[in-house]
This record gives C-alpha cells, structure tokens and sequence, in this order.
C-alpha cells in the first residue's frame, strides 16, 4: 500500500508524464534528477523539504499543497505553461524559484518567504494570499496578462514592482495591514479591469497610471492619504468604469461614473482580462477584512486545484468592490 511509504528515489529518471503524490503520510525524503515532467503534484504528504527539481526547466502543472512539515523548495523552474501553485504547506515555508522567467498562473499562500529573481511575465493570474512575507521583490516583473492580487499578507511590509507596466486583468492590493507605503508599483500605467487598494496605508504611487479599464475603489483608515491624484485621473476619463471611490480616515469621494440600465441602487464594475475570457462582476457594499480566507471556486479556471489564483481572485474581487 503507497500510503505506508516512506522515501522515493528515481535517480535514474529523466522523463514522465505525472509524478502525483497524493496522500502519503509517512513519505519524508524523496529524490530524482528529473528533466522532463508535464504535470507534478505533492499533495498531503510528511516531506519537510523538496529538492528534486533542480534538473527540471519546463513544467505544465506544479502544485504543492498540504504538506504539514514542508518548510523548503527550491526549484530551477525556468516556465510553467499552466499553473504553478504552493499552498498551505508548513508553517514559515520558504520558497525559491529565482530561474523562472514566465508563467501562465501563480498562487502562492501561508508562505514566510519567496523569491523570483528572474520573473519577468505572468501571462494569467498572480495571487499572493494570506502569507506571513515581510517583503516581496518582483522587480523584474513588466507585465501581467490577467488579474494581479495580494491580499491579507500581515507581516507585508514592502513590495517592489516597479518594473510593471501592465495588467490585464484587475488590480487588487488590499487587507496588507502593515503595508503603510505602497510605492513599488510607480511605473503602472494600464489596468484592464478594476483597481482595489484597501489597508491602513499613507502612500500610494500609481504616478505612471494613465488607464483603469473597470471601476476603482481606494481606501484607507489613515488619514494622510491624499485621494488628489486619483480624482485627477478619474475627471480626465482614465476610469472608464462604472464607479470611482477613495476614501481616507477623513475623507470620502465617490462618483458614479456611468448608469447601468439594471442598476438598482447599487454601483458595478468589471474587471476584465483581453482575450483570457475571466470576466469579473463587481459591486459595492460587501466588503470583509476576512473575506479573502473564506471565498473560493467563484470562477472557473483553466486548472483549478484547491486554492486556484483564478477562482479565489474573483471571489475576493466580489467581496471588495
């Protein structure tokens, strides 16, 4: 019976289709100088660190999940053509993929420390949720073709994507209780759905910002966040959706942008990715500071394990806008 076993070693295995681990209580080392692989799960299983990649470049799938005592992974991952997921694995889990240049999804969660070195597209979604990160450095990253989320990560206290120029999708920042200035995103200049920023912080720099394809919603509990340069961009039409709100600790503006003709009395927006086909519908009024830990599955997803970025963004995207 495989769930009695305790090690694995393929030494000698280059190539497979699947390596799924699923369920496997008492397996705590395993090996393999893999280089060829389409789709790889480790799913509930005693492994507390993972080093059997470091061969492996290209990858469809790579979800790692439930692993109670899994605190290390280091990978050499260079593309992950559909989804590349690690999430509640053990507590303080450290993760680096600093050879992964692109992929099509990203979902990281419950995670104490990541690194991207070498990340510079994402052609999907990217989430980063409810992790214990203390700073987060995608500097490399330029684009992101669907919707870019982080969210409840407490002990966040920077981030650095000041190389992102594009998202696609929609654009939530939101519930980071210890991120005061959010000042890595200042060479964004397009979002193609809508824009959430939510927290106690004093800055935002979106400088570059030129276009909100969907609605925008700012708002903080400080009450030195100017909301100025927003609504400058909101008169000059750059938010092309159907609502516009910033709120401080002191102040509110809100401004309905357009009339929808099944409006009833509450305000929508969409966040949208072209040609991804994840149209999300929003509306104001539900907000929930633990909203993001108890939403999932609202969307569907190309690949949708548990957790999937795709299904818990449009979720969250609901519960905030």
């Amino acid at each position: 019976m495989l769930y009695i076993l305790t090690s694995a070693s393929f030494g000698s295995l280059e190539e497979v289709d699947t390596i799924d681990f699923l369920t496997l209580p008492a397996i705590s080392t395993f090996t393999t100088n893999l280089k060829h692989a389409n789709f790889i799960r480790i799913s509930d299983t005693a492994l507390e660190t993972v080093n059997a990649f470091t061969s492996l470049q290209e990858v469809a799938v790579f979800n790692i999940n439930n692993n109670r005592g899994l605190t290390n992974l280091k990978s050499d991952l260079e593309t992950v053509s559909q989804a590349l997921e690690f999430s509640s694995n053990g507590n303080d889990a450290n993760v680096t993929f600093d050879s992964l240049l692109w992929a099509n999804n990203i979902t990281l969660r419950d995670v104490d420390s990541a690194s991207f070195a070498s990340l510079t597209a994402v052609n999907a979604s990217m989430g980063l949720i409810n992790n214990s990160i203390s700073s987060l450095n995608l500097s490399n990253l330029s684009s992101v073709g669907g919707s870019f989320a982080v969210i409840s990560n407490d002990q966040l206290t920077e981030i650095d994507c000041s190389n992102l120029t594009t998202v696609g999708g929609g654009f939530v920042v939101a519930n980071n209780t210890n991120l005061k200035q959010i000042d890595g995103f200042d060479k964004l200049s397009t979002v193609g759905g809508a824009l959430v920023v939510t927290g106690n912080f004093t800055e935002l720099d979106l400088s570059s910002l030129k276009s909100v394809k969907g609605g925008a919603q700012v708002d903080t509990s400080s009450g030195n966040f100017s909301c100025d340069a927003l609504k400058s961009l909101s008169s000059k039409g750059a938010i092309a959706g159907d609502s516009f709100v910033c709120k401080n600790g002191a102040t509110s503006t809100s401004i309905k942008l357009s009339s929808s003709s099944s409006s009833s009395g509450s305000h929508s927006s969409t966040a949208s990715s072209s040609g991804n086909n994840n149209a999300v519908s929003t509306s104001t009024g539900t907000s929930s500071s633990s909203s993001s830990k108890s939403a999932k599955g609202a969307a569907p997803a190309e690949y949708a394990p548990a957790g999937s970025i795709l299904g818990v963004f449009a979720a969250v995207a609901v519960a905030l806008l």
